[in-house]
């Protein structure tokens, strides 16, 4: 950003204005969070794609405006669309203090010359932004995590400030450390990744290192460390230093005097450390506390000298307190406890709470983790921003009108369903909470003060504990971690876990808070350019003849221009046409669900007002239009029968416009396989990649590179065009709509309901008949359905 990264810090004090103009010069959408600040009275600019803005589109841009208050200290900005901030899209942020507030400083030293001299290190605080770094693209390890289940823990390096080093460790060190079983990388080996990924072999370089350099008269100097990364918990230490711990999450605590500090994804810690040895450069360790790998980042914590200095491409020879694995090497030396550092000054939290949500953290497939009800599916960041638009919340979502008041208090209990080897580091956006409980062992009752009555409160802290945008929690299944806070503001706000893995999977949800509160939302936020997307099942390919047939017809010129820039469309198990096997639209509907064996009442698929006649209509209208505007057009057809339905679900002769220019293939697979692959090497899914690569490689010839697919959006009943070829490649083709709507029964059902219930809403009681006659019936559903 700007051409760096990190980004350049934003600096401001308290109750300052702060305005950034992003200017999107991507191939891609994006966004820009500000992690961990209070977006107070303009919630919309908190940066979140689907649920407080649109994402900003390709050479467009938007301008984020918010007040810095009732907060201070160390935060930072980075991307919130897909996974751009793991690969560089970060940068700090700094809120001075106000001179009312307290300092914790008088608690480190009594001395008058230190406390002036820490108040000068406050003033001229240093920032090092701490990440994991990748060669390979974050997007991309996904996509392999996606098809694979591997996770993509091994990285190339630990960096401070965009730099570090790839550091090969001898064989001996990293078995003595971290046992067999580990490669040159010093990474443990996941189940059949010889298969699907590239082998990593650990070659070293000698890039710059991050130096913090202090001046002539500075006796301490105060780091923020800002983990910004991806997948490793990392320990802070400095060779031949303690150091204090003094704020975390921007806000001061009752200092830690320790030798080495953890600071987790999405975490900030902030140190100070006197100046007391020799001049000289010192090694600042950066050590991964993840089983899966060894790992270290180093730094340079330098003081003056008059001997000459090697700049930063040395790595100090000094004494380390940690080994490759973050265990002390010569004990008892001090590390930070994160469960006491105290709010400084003292501030309890309230007693009782109004509500409780509590959240199940579940893994439900080797790549879906769930928060609650289910996993939040990745195309949501494509809907209509649910701070405003009620038809794009889904059962991730928790809160809403007259649900969680403005000025009321939330407990959140997360229990930990899955037994995994690392911890999950929740983050929330917005309003900071009071983390008042851990625990093991599952959490059976249903709130907090159930819990105390039941005999657990021995392990509740209501006297002085932690305050923070983001809580810990356990590896193994049972353990809880229950946070409080009170809502003082209205906003949406997403909290999910920060490892990206579990973040892309599907661990988040979003909390509407005191929404009733909500001020105006301006009209140029809710106007923003954006590509209206809708998650279809086999009806999309209805919707885009529609669309275009709409096109054709309209006086708008914006309009007209929608079906005039098509440059391609592809088909997949699409009815074009009536045949002898299929009745009507409502009937294709009812033999989908029955093959998959779940039944339909008619009132819901008469809602689709989907018609013989509108398919007909369609199929005339989009042949014209195809002659005429000559654009690329190709049908991939089923070539197999739906088992339980005994036959295929789109005839041949349905699926064909028929005529003597149209480009036809059959896919071996099912009505619903046809665009559900089960990796990269899955036959169907090269067939359809082919095509869709050799139509964007033409595009490119033709200097046309922002040709688009249409698509139309119920909800809002408009005209639009949905992204570039090469986004509708990536977004909708290689499944990135969620692993629910790919794999599962459910997912299908959500599908279809979802398109019903925009097109119609009122006929949502008539399945909720329908589900309760079910539901309460001998036969009832199967439990994957009734999910």
């Amino acid at each position: 950003m700007n051409g760096q990264s990190p980004g350049p810090l934003i600096s401001a004090a308290e109750g300052e204005e702060v305005e950034v103009f992003v200017d999107n010069q991507l191939a891609t959408e994006t966004t820009m969070h500000w992690h961990g600040v209070y977006q107070v009275d303009r919630p919309w600019n908190d940066g979140v794609p689907g649920v407080t803005q649109y994402s900003i589109q390709p050479r467009d841009n938007y301008t984020y405006r918010f007040t810095v208050q009732q907060q201070y200290g160390s935060y930072f900005y980075h991307g919130h669309f897909g996974p751009a901030f793991a690969d560089g899209q970060r940068g700090p942020i700094w809120i001075s203090p106000a001179a009312w507030r307290p300092r914790p400083y008088e608690s480190i030293s009594s001395s008058p010359r230190d406390i002036a001299s820490m108040k000068r290190a406050e003033a001229n605080t240093r920032h090092i932004v701490i990440s994991d770094w990748n060669a390979e693209p974050m997007d991309i390890l996904l996509i392999m995590y996606r098809d694979t289940g591997i996770v993509p823990w091994c990285s190339n390096s630990i960096v401070l400030n965009g730099k570090g080093r790839t550091y090969c460790h001898p064989r001996k060190v990293i078995e003595y450390v971290g046992g067999p079983g580990r490669n040159s990388l010093g990474c443990r080996l996941q189940e059949k990744q010889e298969m699907y990924s590239n082998q990593q072999t650990c070659q070293p370089t000698n890039a710059e290192l991050e130096v913090v350099t202090s001046v002539d008269g500075e006796e301490w100097v105060w780091i923020n460390f800002i983990h910004s990364g991806a997948h490793h918990e990392l320990q802070i230490s400095i060779d031949e230093h303690e150091f204090y711990v003094v704020a975390v999450d921007g806000e001061f605590v009752h200092p830690q005097k320790v030798h080495a500090a953890n600071c987790n994804l999405g975490e900030r810690i902030s140190i100070l450390v006197h100046l007391n040895q020799k001049p000289g450069d010192y090694a600042i360790r950066l050590t991964s506390l993840r089983v899966e790998q060894l790992i270290q980042g180093i730094g340079i914590l330098r003081y003056p000298s008059k001997e000459k200095q090697s700049g930063g491409l040395t790595v100090p020879n000094t004494k380390p307190w940690v080994h490759l694995n973050g265990s002390f090497i010569s004990p008892p030396l001090t590390a930070m406890d994160e469960m006491k550092l105290a709010p400084y000054p003292k501030r309890p939290p309230p007693l009782t709470a109004d509500q409780t949500i509590k959240l199940f953290v579940n893994m439900t497939d080797p790549a879906a983790w769930s928060l609650g009800l289910g996993s939040h599916q990745a195309f949501r960041q494509q809907l209509p921003p649910l701070l405003w638009e009620e038809s794009s919340r889904g059962s991730t979502t928790s809160g809403g009108q007259g649900a969680l008041l403005n000025g009321s208090v939330v407990d959140i209990i997360f229990e930990n369903g899955a037994n995994v080897t690392t911890q999950h580091p929740f983050h929330k956006h917005n309003h900071k909470a009071w983390v008042i409980g851990t625990g093991h062992g599952g959490f059976p009752w249903e709130t907090v003060e159930e819990a105390i009555k039941g005999g657990a409160g021995e392990y509740f802290n209501f006297d002085n504990p932690p305050i923070r945008d983001g809580c810990r929690l356990g590896n193994a299944t049972g353990d809880w971690t229950v946070i409080r806070y009170r809502i003082m503001f209205p906003a949406a706000s997403m909290l999910h876990c920060h490892m990206i893995h579990h973040f892309g999977a599907g661990q988040q949800v979003v909390i509407l808070e005191g929404v009733e509160s909500m001020a105006k939302i301006p009209h140029d936020v809710k106007e923003m350019v954006h590509a209206d997307f809708i998650p279809d099942l086999r009806l999309g390919g209805i919707i885009v003849r529609e669309v275009l047939s709409r096109s054709s017809s309209s006086t708008e010129s914006e309009h007209r221009n929608v079906g005039e820039s098509i440059a391609a469309v592809i088909f997949l198990g699409n009815p074009h046409r009536r045949s002898v096997d299929i009745a009507a639209m409502g009937e294709l509907v009812h033999s989908t669900l029955s093959g998959l064996g779940i039944a339909t009442a008619p009132v819901i698929l008469d809602s689709l007002g989907l018609k013989n006649t509108d398919l007909e209509r369609a199929q005339e209208d989009f042949s014209r239009l195809w002659q005429r505007n000559d654009f690329k057009f190709k049908t991939f057809q089923e070539g197999l029968s739906l088992a339980k339905l005994g036959r295929k679900v789109i005839p041949e002769y349905s699926s064909l416009i028929g005529t003597d220019r149209e480009h036809t293939e059959t896919l071996q697979a099912d009505h619903v396989k046809t665009c559900r692959y089960s990796g990269l090497g899955d036959p169907n899914y090269r067939k359809v990649a082919s095509e869709i690569h050799s139509i964007y490689l033409s595009i490119m010839a033709l200097n046309q590179p922002e040709s688009l697919i249409t698509r139309e959006t119920p909800i809002r009943n408009q005209l639009t065009r949905m992204g570039s070829l090469s986004q509708i490649f990536e977004n909708g083709f290689e499944g990135h709509y969620g692993n629910e709507l790919e794999h599962s029964v459910t997912g299908l059902l959500r599908s279809l309901l979802y398109q019903l219930l925009c097109k119609d809403p009122s006929s949502f009681h008539h399945f909720r008949e329908f589900w309760d006659e079910k539901t309460d019936s001998e036969a009832g559903l199967t439990p994957e359905s009734a999910a």
